[in-house]
């Protein structure tokens, strides 16, 4: 962004670099790789900045925020059972039931003691372009202050749909490039857990952040009310272990 206008409501942004791809249209691994270790010294480097950025109106979506919501989720019948694209009755049922797993995981994830910053809140392979120069991160609206391996959690996802190798080899390359801009923030193996807990929480992060500060406006689009029932249909998946490494 270059310039706003907040009276208006206008921003001006620069043009796309010329030859720049989305990053769902680039099947060049390396590429993939660069993307998610840059995303992970984006995110480092903002360590510092969450006061300033808190002052801008970037809102606070940490784990203690996560673990106070989970509740409430994870009983909310008319969220998580809209009359289309909803859980079916069973699905919600195991969730409820999940909600002390989700609590548990979440204080897991606290334990490695990693600093919350900046997190992009729904980074897909449609929100990267690939460039000569470096990758672009598109799309902050969703953005707030949290635990910051969530961020890499939908390109993950893209990445086991669109790379040429298996599913589990791209997301063990991908996880540790990611964490290789987190090298010596804790051990290793430590960095390794978290990322697999964050993988499982991420969706259940987002569909928290729709669940109390979107639907509660008036005037969302039905595919927002659909999202909620959607993430969490994902995290059940990654519990069952339908996704593990």
């Amino acid at each position: 962004i270059v310039a706003i206008d907040a009276s208006r409501g206008w921003l001006l942004q620069r043009i796309q670099p010329d030859g720049a791809l989305p990053l769902e249209q680039v099947r060049e691994e390396e590429e993939w790789y660069r993307a998610v270790r840059r995303l992970g010294e984006l995110q480092r480097g903002c360590v510092g900045q969450v006061r300033a950025l808190r002052r801008l109106g970037v809102p606070y979506r940490g784990l203690d925020v996560l673990a106070h919501r989970i509740p409430v989720l994870c009983s909310d019948r008319q969220a998580l059972l809209p009359a289309a694209g909803g859980m079916s009755r069973e699905e919600a049922d195991r969730l409820a039931a999940l909600a002390p797993t989700l609590l548990s995981l979440c204080a897991e994830l606290a334990a490695c003691d990693l600093p919350d910053t900046l997190e992009h809140g729904g980074l897909g392979a449609a929100s990267v372009l690939s460039s000569l120069d470096e990758p672009l991160y598109l799309d902050w609206g969703d953005a707030c202050i949290s635990h910051p391996f969530f961020s890499p959690g939908l390109l993950m996802a893209d990445a086991a749909a669109l790379l040429p190798a298996s599913s589990r080899e791209s997301r063990r390359r991908l996880r540790d490039s990611y964490l290789a801009a987190w090298h010596g923030a804790a051990p290793d193996d430590a960095l390794v857990r978290a990322f697999e807990i964050a993988r499982i929480l991420a969706p259940v992060h987002a569909a928290a952040a729709l669940h109390a500060d979107v639907l509660p406006l008036a005037g969302h689009a039905w595919d927002v009310v659909r999202l909620v029932p959607d993430r969490l249909r994902t995290a059940l998946r990654l519990l069952a272990g339908e996704e593990a490494e």
